[in-house]
């Protein structure tokens, strides 16, 4: 007698292959290493722009002033980059449902019952990685991920579950929601480098 294996589903997802391990973290580093990169172009760009202004103003180059070197304005710096880290995901999942990472590798972000990620999910999914998944170097994240969902503490808090493109449980968003994402990420992190530079030059 031949028997039959069907798989489970959850809201229309098959459960039978998630994302390996491997391939989200690989996606987590890929997301570093953009927000990276965008973070330090905005910054050389903001920079250049505003040395330029104040050179044409006052004839002399700005110089970095104490708050800089300071305690206070190096815990401000980190302070705007992990909140730029936190846009950075929850724009891209709540308006597109991938970050670029995600995309990359061939991944979105869906809640438990099918729907589309919101932003609601994408900030608790956002603050439980930076506090609790990505403790002891993904460690809890990893050992959380457990079959047949293999969703970290976030994904359990926030009720989402990451699949691969071609398990949608419903049409994904249109690339241009991507771009949209893109477009607000960059503007938001340009208005916060400027900040950032204005405190540490004026």
């Amino acid at each position: 007698m031949i028997s039959i294996s069907i798989a489970p589903t959850c809201s229309g997802i098959n459960l039978a292959e998630r994302p390996s391990r491997r391939r989200r973290a690989g996606a987590l580093l890929l997301d570093a290493c953009i927000h990276s990169a965008a973070f330090l172009v905005s910054l050389v760009i903001v920079y250049l722009h505003l040395a330029t202004v104040y050179y044409l103003i006052t004839g002399r180059d700005p110089e970095f002033n104490r708050f800089s070197e300071s305690v206070a304005g190096n815990l401000f710096a980190h302070a705007v980059s992990l909140f730029l880290a936190f846009t950075y995901f929850i724009a891209f999942e709540a308006i597109y449902g991938a970050t670029p990472g995600k995309w990359l590798l061939g991944m979105h972000v869906f809640k438990s019952d099918g729907r589309r990620c919101d932003t609601r999910a994408a900030a608790v999914r956002a603050l439980c990685l930076f506090f609790i998944d990505g403790l002891l170097l993904g460690m809890v994240a990893y050992l959380s991920m457990q079959p047949p969902l293999y969703q970290r503490v976030g994904d359990r808090i926030a009720k989402t579950v990451v699949v691969k493109q071609r398990e949608h449980p419903s049409p994904p968003p249109p690339f241009w929601c991507f771009l949209v994402a893109a477009v607000i990420y960059l503007i938001i992190t340009n208005i916060a480098v400027f900040i950032v530079v204005l405190a540490w030059t004026i």
